[in-house]
């Protein structure tokens, strides 16, 4: 099995290898190779909804021809979810997105779930992604970390001190929002999980390893989304679709 893990925003080899690894502590099967691939163009930073259709344009043209490249499944390594109801609409395989996927779980889990994010520039983004899944009555609450985001070097020199504060926030988040269960708002806090999840009062889901492990399991069991819900464009001559734009 071969998993295409888009990267949504340009990095250098350096910040590639840094998300390969994240990618692997997911420890998937043997057999299950993860190929990360950084987006060409986008934003540099997701911070507003005028980027969002950066966002999603980056993630969608490394990702349009992934199944004709032989991947079994796409999965994009941000909780925005960038691109992902385009690329469903266009492949075939599975496309799982962080975000939902730990949603999911979060209903699974608990009844109300609250996000912790990098910092408050990014609540939109939940509460965006909450209202298109149908689950905003779900959302206790986004609590922020206060820390500007760092694409390239994630979470180095700062991985303790970011696991004692995601942990204080899902206290508060239990006893003030009255949330049952918290989900990291970032791939970006992959690193911190692992310290923060067995200090955590409530469940702590860290979205990035999910969505790979789900993706695996979606195409273990034969299945992928629905294309009654995500129908496939009726012509795909990309070159009328993308004129004049980098494909």
């Amino acid at each position: 099995m071969k998993i295409l893990y888009i990267l949504p925003v340009p990095v250098d080899a350096e910040g590639v290898e840094k998300r390969r690894e994240q990618a692997l502590k997911a420890q998937l099967k043997d057999t299950t190779e993860i190929v990360c691939r950084p987006v060409s163009s986008s934003c540099e930073m997701l911070d507003s909804y005028f980027k969002d259709i950066l966002h999603d344009y980056g993630v969608i043209v490394e990702g349009m021809h992934a199944q004709e490249e032989g991947f079994d499944a796409v999965v994009m390594d941000t909780v925005s979810d960038a691109g992902l109801f385009h690329l469903r609409s266009r492949l075939d395989i599975p496309v799982i997105g962080p975000g939902s996927a730990a949603y999911a779980f979060a209903g699974m889990l608990g009844r109300k779930f609250s996000v912790i994010t990098m910092w408050d520039k990014w609540a939109y983004l939940y509460e965006k992604g909450a209202t298109n899944y149908g689950i905003k009555d779900k959302l206790a609450s986004v609590r922020s970390l206060g820390i500007t985001p760092d694409l390239n070097n994630l979470l180095d020199g700062k991985l303790e001190d970011t696991a004692a504060n995601i942990v204080e926030q899902a206290r508060l988040a239990a006893e003030e929002d009255g949330a049952d269960v918290v989900l990291l708002g970032s791939t970006t806090m992959h690193e911190s999980a692992s310290i923060a999840q067995p200090n955590s009062p409530i469940p702590l889901i860290d979205p990035g390893p999910l969505a790979l492990r789900v993706a695996e399991t979606v195409v273990d069991l034969g299945l992928s989304h629905s294309k009654r819900a995500w129908p496939s464009p009726v012509d795909n001559r990309d070159d009328r679709k993308f004129v004049g734009l980098p494909v």
